[in-house]
């Protein structure tokens, strides 16, 4: 009887060491998929967003009053389009399993 579980106890381990090689695989997956131009892309957005949102916090009162409306939603608009971009990027990163 004890002859029989060795054979099985060391199968078990066989598969748990595999799939931990599985899940590390998949993590630098993730990172190759998530780096590249699209880190790029979203970095720039990011830096831009609040590159663009400081400049305005400093000289909000030279801004004259009828355009500040506009020039305020500029780098809002751009914070949302980096939110979803990295939100995108971020869940097709995770659905990939090439």
């Amino acid at each position: 009887m004890a002859g029989e579980q060795e054979p099985f106890a060391e199968s078990i381990r066989q598969a748990q060491r595999e799939d931990r090689v599985g899940t590390s695989l998949q993590r630098i997956q993730f990172f190759r998929y998530f780096g590249g131009k699209g880190l790029k892309v979203i970095s720039l957005m990011w830096l831009i967003c609040l590159t663009f949102g400081l400049l305005m916090l400093v000289s909000l009162d030279r801004i004259p009053e009828n355009s500040l409306a506009y020039l305020v939603s500029i780098p809002i608009a751009i914070g949302v389009l980096a939110v979803g971009t990295t939100l995108s990027l971020g869940l097709r990163a995770m659905r990939s399993r090439e």
